[in-house]
Protein backbone atom coordinates (compact mmCIF):
# COMPACT_ATOMS: atom_id res chain seq x y z
CA UNK A 1 0.00 0.00 0.00
CA UNK A 2 1.15 3.54 -0.82
CA UNK A 3 0.08 6.28 1.61
CA UNK A 4 0.57 10.02 1.34
CA UNK A 5 0.73 11.88 4.66
CA UNK A 6 -0.35 15.50 4.24
CA UNK A 7 0.03 18.39 6.69
CA UNK A 8 -0.33 22.15 6.40
CA UNK A 9 2.72 22.20 8.65
CA UNK A 10 5.89 20.25 7.98
CA UNK A 11 8.70 18.15 9.35
CA UNK A 12 9.85 17.49 12.00
CA UNK A 13 6.57 16.23 13.43
CA UNK A 14 6.96 13.52 16.07
CA UNK A 15 3.41 12.19 15.83
CA UNK A 16 3.46 11.86 12.04
CA UNK A 17 6.87 10.19 12.05
CA UNK A 18 5.92 7.69 14.76
CA UNK A 19 2.90 6.62 12.75
CA UNK A 20 5.10 6.12 9.70
CA UNK A 21 7.67 4.10 11.67
CA UNK A 22 4.86 1.76 12.70
CA UNK A 23 3.32 1.52 9.24
CA UNK A 24 6.58 0.62 7.55
CA UNK A 25 6.73 -2.47 9.78
CA UNK A 26 3.76 -3.88 7.87
CA UNK A 27 5.03 -2.91 4.43
CA UNK A 28 3.24 0.41 3.92
CA UNK A 29 5.19 2.86 1.72
CA UNK A 30 4.76 6.35 3.13
CA UNK A 31 5.24 9.74 1.46
CA UNK A 32 4.89 13.21 2.93
CA UNK A 33 3.61 16.52 1.57
CA UNK A 34 3.68 19.67 3.69
CA UNK A 35 4.66 23.30 3.86
CA UNK A 36 8.31 22.58 4.70
CA UNK A 37 10.73 19.72 5.32
CA UNK A 38 13.57 20.70 7.65
CA UNK A 39 14.75 17.60 9.47
CA UNK A 40 13.63 14.42 11.19
CA UNK A 41 12.63 14.08 14.82
CA UNK A 42 14.64 10.87 15.11
CA UNK A 43 17.73 11.67 13.06
CA UNK A 44 16.80 9.60 10.00
CA UNK A 45 14.27 9.96 7.20
CA UNK A 46 11.22 7.68 7.50
CA UNK A 47 9.55 8.60 4.19
CA UNK A 48 10.00 7.24 0.68
CA UNK A 49 9.87 10.82 -0.62
CA UNK A 50 8.79 14.26 0.61
CA UNK A 51 7.12 17.14 -1.23
CA UNK A 52 6.65 20.83 -0.49
CA UNK A 53 3.19 22.35 -0.94
CA UNK A 54 2.29 26.08 -0.98
CA UNK A 55 0.28 26.18 2.26
CA UNK A 56 0.04 29.74 3.58
CA UNK A 57 -2.34 31.87 5.65
CA UNK A 58 -4.58 32.63 2.67
CA UNK A 59 -4.68 29.09 1.31
CA UNK A 60 -5.29 27.73 4.80
CA UNK A 61 -8.70 29.41 4.91
CA UNK A 62 -9.65 28.54 1.34
CA UNK A 63 -9.19 31.96 -0.29
CA UNK A 64 -8.55 32.24 -4.03
CA UNK A 65 -6.21 32.24 -5.88
CA UNK A 66 -4.10 30.68 -3.11
CA UNK A 67 -6.38 27.67 -2.62
CA UNK A 68 -6.40 27.04 -6.39
CA UNK A 69 -2.57 27.09 -6.45
CA UNK A 70 -2.43 24.73 -3.47
CA UNK A 71 -4.93 22.38 -5.07
CA UNK A 72 -3.03 22.38 -8.38
CA UNK A 73 0.29 21.61 -6.64
CA UNK A 74 -1.35 18.84 -4.62
CA UNK A 75 -2.79 17.34 -7.78
CA UNK A 76 0.73 17.05 -9.23
CA UNK A 77 1.95 15.29 -6.07
CA UNK A 78 -0.92 12.81 -6.29
CA UNK A 79 -0.16 12.15 -9.96
CA UNK A 80 3.47 11.37 -9.13
CA UNK A 81 3.22 9.24 -5.99
CA UNK A 82 -0.17 7.63 -6.79
CA UNK A 83 -1.30 6.91 -3.22
CA UNK A 84 -3.91 4.30 -2.39
CA UNK A 85 -4.82 6.29 0.73
CA UNK A 86 -4.27 9.80 2.08
CA UNK A 87 -3.50 10.31 5.78
CA UNK A 88 -4.48 13.93 6.39
CA UNK A 89 -3.09 15.58 9.52
CA UNK A 90 -5.45 18.25 10.84
CA UNK A 91 -8.36 19.95 9.19
CA UNK A 92 -6.69 21.99 6.42
CA UNK A 93 -4.95 18.97 4.91
CA UNK A 94 -8.14 16.93 5.29
CA UNK A 95 -10.28 19.53 3.52
CA UNK A 96 -7.76 19.63 0.66
CA UNK A 97 -7.72 15.83 0.43
CA UNK A 98 -11.52 15.71 0.35
CA UNK A 99 -11.53 17.34 -3.08
CA UNK A 100 -9.93 14.30 -4.71
CA UNK A 101 -11.46 10.90 -5.25
CA UNK A 102 -9.08 9.06 -2.92
CA UNK A 103 -10.00 7.55 0.49
CA UNK A 104 -8.58 9.57 3.36
CA UNK A 105 -8.01 9.26 7.11
CA UNK A 106 -8.55 12.41 9.14
CA UNK A 107 -5.95 12.61 11.94
CA UNK A 108 -7.05 15.36 14.32
CA UNK A 109 -4.12 16.34 16.52
CA UNK A 110 -5.91 18.81 18.80
CA UNK A 111 -9.66 19.24 18.06
CA UNK A 112 -9.31 21.96 15.46
CA UNK A 113 -12.62 23.78 15.70
CA UNK A 114 -12.45 24.22 19.47
CA UNK A 115 -8.73 25.00 19.62
CA UNK A 116 -9.05 27.59 16.82
CA UNK A 117 -12.03 29.16 18.56
CA UNK A 118 -10.01 29.47 21.76
CA UNK A 119 -7.21 31.16 19.77
CA UNK A 120 -9.62 33.64 18.19
CA UNK A 121 -8.89 37.33 18.65
CA UNK A 122 -11.09 40.30 17.88
CA UNK A 123 -9.82 40.75 14.33
CA UNK A 124 -12.36 39.92 11.58
CA UNK A 125 -9.77 37.64 9.98
CA UNK A 126 -9.57 35.56 13.18
CA UNK A 127 -13.35 35.23 13.35
CA UNK A 128 -13.56 34.27 9.67
CA UNK A 129 -10.79 31.68 10.08
CA UNK A 130 -12.54 30.03 13.02
CA UNK A 131 -15.87 29.88 11.16
CA UNK A 132 -14.21 28.32 8.09
CA UNK A 133 -12.33 25.69 10.08
CA UNK A 134 -15.43 24.77 12.07
CA UNK A 135 -17.36 24.19 8.84
CA UNK A 136 -14.48 22.26 7.28
CA UNK A 137 -14.16 20.06 10.34
CA UNK A 138 -17.75 18.86 10.08
CA UNK A 139 -17.35 18.25 6.35
CA UNK A 140 -14.21 16.15 6.69
CA UNK A 141 -15.55 14.22 9.68
CA UNK A 142 -18.54 13.17 7.59
CA UNK A 143 -16.44 12.27 4.53
CA UNK A 144 -13.40 10.60 6.14
CA UNK A 145 -13.09 6.84 5.85
CA UNK A 146 -11.78 6.80 9.43
CA UNK A 147 -10.87 9.37 12.07
CA UNK A 148 -7.95 9.36 14.52
CA UNK A 149 -7.64 11.71 17.46
CA UNK A 150 -5.71 12.04 20.72
CA UNK A 151 -8.21 11.83 23.58
CA UNK A 152 -11.45 10.07 24.50
CA UNK A 153 -13.14 13.43 25.06
CA UNK A 154 -12.50 14.54 21.46
CA UNK A 155 -13.43 11.13 20.08
CA UNK A 156 -16.79 11.19 21.84
CA UNK A 157 -17.76 14.42 20.08
CA UNK A 158 -16.37 13.40 16.69
CA UNK A 159 -18.55 10.27 16.79
CA UNK A 160 -21.55 12.53 16.36
CA UNK A 161 -20.41 12.89 12.72
CA UNK A 162 -18.42 9.72 12.02
CA UNK A 163 -18.87 6.29 13.62
CA UNK A 164 -15.30 5.14 12.86
CA UNK A 165 -13.29 7.22 15.36
CA UNK A 166 -10.20 5.87 17.13
CA UNK A 167 -7.96 7.28 19.86
CA UNK A 168 -4.19 7.09 19.32
CA UNK A 169 -2.60 9.30 21.99
CA UNK A 170 0.75 11.04 21.78
CA UNK A 171 3.15 8.77 23.64
CA UNK A 172 6.81 7.82 23.09
CA UNK A 173 8.12 4.85 21.16
CA UNK A 174 9.70 2.09 23.25
CA UNK A 175 13.01 2.65 21.47
CA UNK A 176 12.97 6.27 22.68
CA UNK A 177 12.80 5.31 26.33
CA UNK A 178 14.07 1.76 26.83
CA UNK A 179 17.74 2.73 27.32
CA UNK A 180 17.14 5.90 29.31
CA UNK A 181 18.69 5.69 32.77
CA UNK A 182 16.73 7.99 35.02
CA UNK A 183 19.39 9.50 37.23
CA UNK A 184 22.69 9.35 35.35
CA UNK A 185 23.32 13.09 35.67
CA UNK A 186 20.46 14.38 37.80
CA UNK A 187 20.91 17.84 39.29
CA UNK A 188 21.60 18.32 43.03
CA UNK A 189 19.28 21.34 43.31
CA UNK A 190 15.60 20.94 42.42
CA UNK A 191 15.35 21.32 38.68
CA UNK A 192 12.11 21.72 36.71
CA UNK A 193 11.74 21.52 32.93
CA UNK A 194 9.27 22.78 30.35
CA UNK A 195 9.17 21.68 26.70
CA UNK A 196 7.69 24.41 24.51
CA UNK A 197 7.78 28.10 23.73
CA UNK A 198 7.59 30.76 26.44
CA UNK A 199 8.89 33.84 24.61
CA UNK A 200 6.22 34.01 21.88
CA UNK A 201 2.57 34.97 22.39
CA UNK A 202 0.55 31.84 23.17
CA UNK A 203 -3.13 31.01 22.56
CA UNK A 204 -5.40 31.37 25.61
CA UNK A 205 -5.45 27.65 26.40
CA UNK A 206 -1.64 27.76 26.68
CA UNK A 207 -1.49 30.92 28.76
CA UNK A 208 1.89 31.03 30.56
CA UNK A 209 2.00 34.71 31.43
CA UNK A 210 4.02 35.18 34.61
CA UNK A 211 5.44 31.65 34.65
CA UNK A 212 9.10 32.63 34.21
CA UNK A 213 8.75 35.29 36.90
CA UNK A 214 7.87 32.56 39.41
CA UNK A 215 11.43 31.27 39.23
CA UNK A 216 12.97 34.75 39.32
CA UNK A 217 11.00 35.86 42.38
CA UNK A 218 10.76 32.66 44.45
CA UNK A 219 13.25 30.16 45.77
CA UNK A 220 11.80 27.17 43.90
CA UNK A 221 14.88 25.79 42.12
CA UNK A 222 15.99 25.98 38.49
CA UNK A 223 13.95 25.90 35.31
CA UNK A 224 15.23 24.50 32.00
CA UNK A 225 13.26 25.33 28.84
CA UNK A 226 13.59 23.15 25.73
CA UNK A 227 12.29 24.20 22.33
CA UNK A 228 12.36 28.00 22.52
CA UNK A 229 15.06 29.47 20.29
CA UNK A 230 14.28 33.05 21.32
CA UNK A 231 14.50 32.61 25.07
CA UNK A 232 17.82 33.58 26.62
CA UNK A 233 19.38 31.95 29.64
CA UNK A 234 19.01 34.03 32.78
CA UNK A 235 19.76 31.96 35.91
CA UNK A 236 17.88 30.28 37.46
CA UNK A 237 16.26 29.94 34.00
CA UNK A 238 18.24 28.02 31.37
CA UNK A 239 17.22 27.85 27.71
CA UNK A 240 18.50 25.01 25.51
CA UNK A 241 16.68 25.92 22.30
CA UNK A 242 15.51 23.17 19.95
CA UNK A 243 16.83 19.64 20.61
CA UNK A 244 16.39 16.57 18.46
CA UNK A 245 13.79 14.32 20.04
CA UNK A 246 16.14 11.58 21.28
CA UNK A 247 18.50 14.21 22.71
CA UNK A 248 15.58 15.92 24.41
CA UNK A 249 14.45 12.67 26.08
CA UNK A 250 17.93 12.15 27.53
CA UNK A 251 18.04 15.76 28.72
CA UNK A 252 14.74 15.34 30.57
CA UNK A 253 16.25 12.64 32.80
CA UNK A 254 18.59 15.22 34.36
CA UNK A 255 15.70 17.01 36.07
CA UNK A 256 13.18 16.28 38.81
CA UNK A 257 9.93 17.91 37.71
CA UNK A 258 8.19 18.32 34.36
CA UNK A 259 5.68 21.16 34.26
CA UNK A 260 2.81 22.09 31.95
CA UNK A 261 2.27 25.63 33.28
CA UNK A 262 -0.86 26.49 31.31
CA UNK A 263 -3.50 28.39 33.23
CA UNK A 264 -6.99 26.93 33.47
CA UNK A 265 -9.04 27.00 30.27
CA UNK A 266 -12.21 25.19 29.03
CA UNK A 267 -10.27 23.64 26.12
CA UNK A 268 -8.15 21.63 28.57
CA UNK A 269 -11.03 19.16 28.76
CA UNK A 270 -9.90 17.89 25.34
CA UNK A 271 -6.16 18.56 25.40
CA UNK A 272 -3.74 15.64 25.70
CA UNK A 273 -0.23 17.05 25.13
CA UNK A 274 2.57 14.57 24.48
CA UNK A 275 5.01 16.48 26.68
CA UNK A 276 3.23 15.11 29.77
CA UNK A 277 4.06 11.55 28.75
CA UNK A 278 7.61 12.46 27.74
CA UNK A 279 8.09 13.82 31.27
CA UNK A 280 6.60 10.65 32.74
CA UNK A 281 8.76 8.30 30.67
CA UNK A 282 11.84 10.26 31.73
CA UNK A 283 10.98 9.64 35.38
CA UNK A 284 9.88 13.14 36.35
CA UNK A 285 7.18 14.31 38.71
CA UNK A 286 4.52 15.59 36.28
CA UNK A 287 2.72 18.81 37.31
CA UNK A 288 -0.26 20.02 35.25
CA UNK A 289 -3.26 22.36 35.66
CA UNK A 290 -6.10 20.62 37.48
CA UNK A 291 -8.46 20.84 34.50
CA UNK A 292 -6.18 18.90 32.10
CA UNK A 293 -8.37 15.84 32.54
CA UNK A 294 -7.06 13.52 29.77
CA UNK A 295 -3.54 13.63 31.25
CA UNK A 296 -4.69 13.35 34.87
CA UNK A 297 -6.82 10.29 34.06
CA UNK A 298 -3.82 8.42 32.62
CA UNK A 299 -1.18 9.42 35.18
CA UNK A 300 -3.33 9.19 38.32
CA UNK A 301 -2.29 8.85 41.13
CA UNK A 302 1.19 10.09 40.28
CA UNK A 303 0.24 13.37 38.61
CA UNK A 304 0.41 16.59 40.67
CA UNK A 305 -2.07 19.37 39.85
CA UNK A 306 -2.44 23.09 40.55
CA UNK A 307 -5.38 25.47 40.23
CA UNK A 308 -3.26 28.66 40.07
CA UNK A 309 0.37 29.77 40.18
CA UNK A 310 0.30 30.19 43.97
CA UNK A 311 -0.40 26.46 44.26
CA UNK A 312 2.33 25.71 41.71
CA UNK A 313 4.87 27.68 43.76
CA UNK A 314 3.78 25.80 46.90
CA UNK A 315 4.27 22.45 45.16
CA UNK A 316 7.77 23.38 43.99
CA UNK A 317 8.73 24.69 47.44
CA UNK A 318 7.62 21.37 48.91
CA UNK A 319 9.78 19.41 46.50
CA UNK A 320 12.69 21.79 47.13
CA UNK A 321 12.69 20.40 50.66
CA UNK A 322 11.82 16.84 49.63
CA UNK A 323 13.95 16.05 46.58
CA UNK A 324 14.14 12.38 47.58
CA UNK A 325 10.35 12.15 47.42
CA UNK A 326 10.39 13.76 43.96
CA UNK A 327 12.87 11.15 42.77
CA UNK A 328 10.82 8.29 44.21
CA UNK A 329 7.57 9.58 42.73
CA UNK A 330 9.22 10.11 39.35
CA UNK A 331 10.45 6.51 39.28
CA UNK A 332 6.95 5.20 40.11
CA UNK A 333 5.50 7.32 37.32
CA UNK A 334 8.11 6.00 34.90
CA UNK A 335 7.28 2.37 35.76
CA UNK A 336 3.55 3.04 35.31
CA UNK A 337 3.79 4.51 31.81
CA UNK A 338 6.42 2.10 30.55
CA UNK A 339 4.09 -0.81 31.30
CA UNK A 340 0.91 0.67 29.92
CA UNK A 341 1.47 3.83 27.88
CA UNK A 342 4.00 3.41 25.08
CA UNK A 343 3.41 3.85 21.35
CA UNK A 344 3.63 0.15 20.56
CA UNK A 345 0.56 -0.49 22.76
CA UNK A 346 -1.46 1.45 20.18
CA UNK A 347 0.11 0.09 16.99
CA UNK A 348 -2.52 -2.62 16.51
CA UNK A 349 -5.16 0.09 16.71
CA UNK A 350 -3.38 2.01 13.95
CA UNK A 351 -3.08 -1.12 11.78
CA UNK A 352 -6.81 -1.85 12.23
CA UNK A 353 -7.68 1.69 11.15
CA UNK A 354 -5.67 1.15 7.97
CA UNK A 355 -7.41 -2.16 7.32
CA UNK A 356 -10.75 -0.39 7.56
CA UNK A 357 -9.64 2.54 5.40
CA UNK A 358 -8.21 0.34 2.65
Amino acid sequence: MRVLHVSHEGLPDVRVEKEVISLTKVGVKCYFAGSYVQTSSFGYNVFEKTYNLPFNRMANIGLQPWWYKLRKAFSKVLAECKPDLIHAHNVIAARLSMEFNIPFIYDDHEYWSKSSWSRMGIKPSHIYRSIVWRRWEREVLREATAVITVSDEIAEEHRLFNRCVWVVPNVPLWNEVKDIMRFDNVRKRLSSVYVGSLSRPQPPFRDVKGFLELFLKNNIGDLTVIGDKRLRTRPPIYSLGFLRHDTMMKELTKHHVGIIPWKRHPFHKYSNPNKAYEYAHAGLVVIVPDDLKPVIRVLHPFCETFKDYDELVSLLKYYMSNIGEAIEKGIKTMHLVRKTFIWEKFEERLFKIYDIAS
